[in-house]
């Protein structure tokens, strides 16, 4: 079987976007032939990322691409409005899987209260014009979906959880015709539970992308301004991780704090297995979360989340695997109750490692994808 895997973006030697994406392909490789195409007008040069090959291009060079192969079937992750128009207008009759991760299949009425709505803000006629687009946008993405939903022959809607499904289901008001719900791939092989100790409960890891505040890069910064003032603070040691737009204005307030350090980087899966041996504590405040695949690697490797208790993190990390919070002071409660109560985090550690083997396994993922592309029943 011949499978078309486009993305709008992938891993490469400077970036580690799409991990999720490249670990499907790895294993994907072993069963089927696997072409991968990064649709995104502002890639024009193929490359190879580990012994994958990355065709990359416009609209022109995909339709030429299939032309020139004959796939079985078609997998799109991350649907936007130029994929759905490619999907609508060249792939009707052909077998097609779109697999949803989040923002990209729930209303913009979600992300609407995560926009800064201050007096400043509406003043400006960029912001103004800005907001209009986003909102048309998603608007337009909406009835797109709708249009694949009805006009597709053989297509089937990918959620990584059962939140992603409800919440798409609802907010768009669509009774989708074919779907399967199936999480991202944790790779056991590479993120091992490694046994904890008590000392080790006090080292905070933080891996966050700060390109949008959705991912909340303001609020680890809230929180560990806010907690600097109680006094176990100084027990405490956080390794901040993470790129994007906002990253310097949201950490550079932190490196004033001896017990904090501040990393400007991707990281690698390597990398982030050493991490992992080190530290006991994962921080994960978000405002909005589909899955969360790196705090289920986190919670493989035996790091305890402190996560915020919104959308699908509850359905990842139950409250016996993880410290649930809603707000900055819940956070800093949590820090306390890790200083007070070692028994407890150990616990945690281990309950969180063995739920995530479970429901991020390869048998629970990849197999049930690849029975899924084979026509079998999941």
């Amino acid at each position: 079987m011949k499978l078309l895997i486009v993305v709008p973006n992938y891993p490469n030697t400077n970036s580690s976007a799409y991990q999720f994406v490249h670990e499907r392909v790895k294993e994907y490789q072993k069963k089927f032939e696997v072409s991968v195409f990064c649709y995104n007008k502002k890639l024009t040069d193929d490359y190879i990322f580990e012994n994958i090959t990355v065709h990359c291009g416009n609209k022109e060079k995909l339709k030429k691409f299939i032309l020139d192969n004959n796939f079985d079937s078609y997998i799109f992750h991350f649907l936007n409005l130029s994929n759905a128009r490619f999907i609508l207008s060249n792939l009707k009759e052909k077998r097609v899987f779109v697999w949803f991760h989040g923002s990209d299949s729930v209303s913009y009425k979600r992300r609407l209260d995560k926009i800064d709505f201050s007096k400043e803000k509406l003043k400006q006629p960029k912001f103004l014009f800005k907001l209009f687009i986003y909102v048309l946008f998603y608007k337009y993405r909406i009835f797109k979906i709708k249009q694949l939903n009805n006009q597709c022959k053989d297509l089937t809607f990918v959620f990584v959880s059962n939140w992603n499904k409800e919440a798409s289901s609802n907010d768009l008001k669509i009774k989708y015709k074919k779907y399967a719900i199936i999480p991202n791939y944790v790779n056991e092989k590479e993120f091992i539970y490694k046994e904890k100790t008590q000392e080790q409960r006090y080292n905070i890891l933080s891996i966050n992308n700060y390109s949008s505040n959705i991912y909340a890069g303001d609020m680890i910064r809230d929180i560990i301004l806010s907690f600097s003032e109680n006094k176990i603070f100084n027990k405490f040691k956080f390794s901040i991780y993470g790129t994007g737009k906002h990253f310097k204005e949201y950490t550079d307030c932190l490196k004033k704090f001896s017990n904090v350090t501040i990393n400007e980087k991707n990281l690698n899966h390597q990398e982030i297995i050493k991490l992992h041996d080190v530290n006991g504590i994962f921080l994960y405040p978000k405002r909005g979360d589909s899955q969360g695949v790196s705090r289920c690697e986190a919670m493989a490797s035996g790091l305890v989340p402190i996560a915020s208790d919104i959308e699908a993190i509850s359905e990842f990390s139950p409250k016996d695997t993880s410290y649930l919070v809603n707000s900055i002071d819940d956070f800093i409660k949590a820090f306390e109750n890790i200083d007070k109560n070692p028994k407890d985090y150990l616990s945690k550690s281990i309950n969180g490692a063995n739920y995530i083997k479970d429901i991020c396994s390869y048998q629970n993922t990849i197999q049930k994808e690849i029975n899924m592309l084979e026509g079998k029943k999941i």
